[in-house]
This record gives C-alpha cells, structure tokens and sequence, in this order.
C-alpha cells in the first residue's frame, strides 16, 4: 500500500511539475521537487523484484502524460522552435542571428523572437536536435503548441529507448536490473529531458546504445552510436580518449576510424555553406568565456581574480579550466590503457571523465547532471542521484527580479556532493591522485 501511494505522489508531483507552476515561481516549484524527490527515494529502496517492469511502465507512462504541457521551465523551448522554422523556410540557423531577420516571414514573429534567450548569438545546436527541431514544423509550422508536441514525441521514444537499453545492459552485465528505476524515475530527467526537451536524452540513448554494442564486440554499431551522441551534443567526444585506450590497439583504430567517418557525413552537410564553421567556433568561444552557472571551483577562481584584478577574469580562466579537465581526462585515460578490463572498468572511466568536466565548468546547468546519473548505476558511486535533487534547487534564481544567483544554495549543492564524492571515493579505495586504481570496477 505505502509503495503504491510512493508512485501516486511521484506521478502527481512530476505531472505538478510539468504543468502548473513557471521557471520564476520556486514558491511553487519546490514542494514538486520536494513531493517528487521523497517518493522517487522511497520507490527505489523499497521496490520489490516482481515490481520492476510496472514500475518502467509505470514510467513511460508519466512520460506519455506529460507530453501536452508545454516546456513551462525553460525558455530554451523557443530557440528550438526558431531553429526549426528557419530550417522550414530554407534558412540556415548558423547563418543569420535572429536580430537580422525577425520579422522574415509569419513563422519568424516578434512574439517569439521577444522569448528566446541569446538573440545576439548564433545557433549553439549540431546536427540530429536541428534535424528535430524542422521535423516538429513539417506538419504544422507556425503552430507552436503542434511543434512542441512533435518534438516532447520524439523525446520519449529516445528516452523509451534509454530504458531498454539500460535495462539490457545491466542484465547483460549481471547486474541488478531494477537499478533500471533509478533513471526511469528520477525527476530530474524526467522533467529537464521530457518536459523541457534538452538534448542530453539524446546523448544518453546513443551512449548506451555505443555500451550495449561495445560489450557485444560490435565495434561498427557502437562507434555509429558513439557518432550520433556527439551529433547529438557535442561534449560526449569527452569520452572519446577513454573509449580509445580501452580498446586494443587494432579496435581502436576501427572505432576511431568509423566514429570519424560516421561524424562526418552527418556533420559535413550541416557545416557545408561558408560561414556556419566559423559562426559554429565564435558561439563554442563565447560559452567558455562568458556564460556562467552555478558553477563550483570556477567560482572560487573568479573570487580570488576580483580580489587581484577587480574584474570578471572569464575570459581568460574559461578555457585554461576547460583545458585543465582536458588533461585529466585525456591523462586518466592514457594511465588506464591495458588495465580497463571490461565494460563496467570503461563505465567507471566514463564517469569520471564527465565529472572531471563539470568540476571545472564555467556553466552547470541542471540537465548536465543527467549523464552522470545512467553511467553511475554501473558503478557503486551514488553521487549523481544526490546531485540531481540538488541542482534542481538553482530553480530558485529565476525568482529572483533581477537575475542573480543563490550562492548559499551553490555552497550547499556542492558542500553536500563533494563531501559525498570524497567519502564514495575512500570508500572505493580510490583517490584522484592514483587514477590506475581507479581503472578496475568495483
């Protein structure tokens, strides 16, 4: 009885979510993530083996549900859909800034033009989300609510797909497959993958899709698969140094070799008009130094430099941190080489290249956490499930009139997850300062 009304709670607080309450109102988006959060922990400590396939159903279920509501927080909805018209209309999106052409056309109006979030800067999204966002107007463009709907569809099946092959790869691994829960339920992918349709589902499909066919010794799928994550987004070649040392010397240059080749042809015909290349590298230059979010040793970098220069040092600290978590990366990858022994010693390296990552980010927005969360069930790392409650409470900048950020909840987000990462860590007999250890699984 206690289990079933767990899932009623969890069902009520993700459809709550979806529907009711605006990115500006944390007053009312906190009880969902509260109610939601509590009954997912419940669900998965107490599920019992003869649930486990409801409870997926269960699910792809509330997925189904929450496809009519509209991306109600997050306003990267609209750019999608700009995107998708400019495509409609025969336009490039890497070749016009939607300053220059609003207005161009019914579908390219001043009400969604008024709603996107970088007006001034070029497109930021490679090839497969472009090629969704012109297949939500090929039925119906200029139809927003039709748009949306097309593309949340096209969100579940790719997050369906997830589920299997999640679901596969842990039995294939002999691992408990009711581990499956943890992602299929966990609010924070159901509302920033599902409900406010950011690309990482996409990347985690084709990352567990490239796992499933690495542990079968089907090279040729899994680097197609490794292609379109990077398609997909662009930061899963971050677990491209891991994959090439785990695999011996004449597989990893067949893996190399495909990925590559894979990449592109779906890249080349995006890339092709002059111009898209060099607009593509300005918008990548500006992320790195000029956004920020919620960011953590970034922050403390930032802090000493107004001390010593008494101005923002982005700029500049920006891409010396991202080349920091590079050599880490590509280093523990390069130590690991012939002591990874098998798909669950890569998963580990995985993780650990995208925690890497984000440690030294500029930019942490809620929905970079979810690739964490389906690598991490492979391992005995439980850090990414703790992450994902509280990263969802940087909902609470957007109350704020003007714009700011919390720096308590900052503190306390990465107070609690590093504390937990230390201890998971000595748990593990594991540190960063002797990473080969590291290369075995648990």
């Amino acid at each position: 009885m206690k289990l079933w009304i767990a899932v009623l709670i969890w069902v009520g607080s993700i459809t709550y979510l979806s529907y009711i309450p605006s990115q500006d109102q944390f007053h009312l988006i906190l009880p969902g993530i509260i109610g939601s959060f509590i009954s997912y922990l419940y669900l998965i400590v107490h599920v019992g083996e003869r649930d486990v396939l409801r409870l997926i159903i269960l699910a792809i279920i509330a997925r189904i549900i929450i496809i009519p509501a509209f991306p109600n927080l997050s306003d990267d909805i609209y750019r999608f859909i700009w995107d998708g018209r400019l495509w409609h209309d025969g336009i490039h999106p890497f070749l016009h800034l939607p300053t220059d052409i609003v207005g161009h056309g019914e579908a390219l109006n001043n009400e969604l033009f008024s709603n996107l979030n970088s007006k001034e800067y070029y497109s930021i999204y490679p090839p497969i989300p472009q090629l969704l966002f012109w297949l939500s107007t090929v039925f119906m463009s200029n139809d927003l609510m039709s748009e949306v709907f097309i593309i949340k569809t096209i969100h579940v099946l790719f997050d369906v797909g997830s589920i299997y092959f999640l679901y596969r790869l842990l039995s294939i691994l002999k691992m408990d497959h009711s581990k499956t829960l943890w992602y299929a339920m966990n609010p924070l992918i159901v509302i920033e993958l599902i409900n406010n349709l950011h690309h990482e589902g996409l990347v985690i499909f084709f990352i567990l899709v490239f796992l499933f066919f690495i542990q079968k010794k089907n090279l040729s799928i899994a680097a197609i698969s490794f292609a379109g994550a990077i398609a997909s987004k662009i930061l899963p070649g971050l677990f491209l140094p891991a994959t090439f040392f785990y695999l011996d010397n004449k597989e990893r240059w067949k893996f190399l070799g495909i990925t590559v080749l894979a990449s592109c042809l779906i890249f080349i015909p995006f890339l092709s008009s002059p111009g898209v290349f060099q607009n593509l590298m300005n918008s990548a230059d500006l992320y790195f130094r000029k956004f920020e979010f919620n960011a953590s040793i970034y922050y403390f970098f930032r802090w000493l430099g107004y001390l010593i220069y008494e101005y923002n040092i982005i700029h500049s600290l920006g891409p010396v941190l991202s080349g920091i978590s590079m050599i880490l990366i590509i280093g523990s990858a390069f130590l690991c080489k012939g002591k990874m022994d098998s798909t669950r010693s890569l998963i580990h390296l995985l993780l650990f290249s995208f925690t890497a990552y984000l440690v030294f980010a500029t930019t942490i927005h809620p929905w970079y956490v979810t690739i964490l969360i389906p690598l991490s069930l492979f391992t005995n790392f439980k850090f990414p499930i703790i992450w994902s409650f509280l990263i969802m409470l940087t909902y609470i900048n957007y109350s704020y009139e003007p714009y700011r950020e919390n720096f308590w909840i900052v503190g306390l987000e990465y107070l609690i997850v590093g504390g937990i990462l230390i201890l998971e860590i000595f748990r593990s007999n594991r540190t960063f300062s002797t990473i080969p250890d590291s290369c075995a699984t648990d």
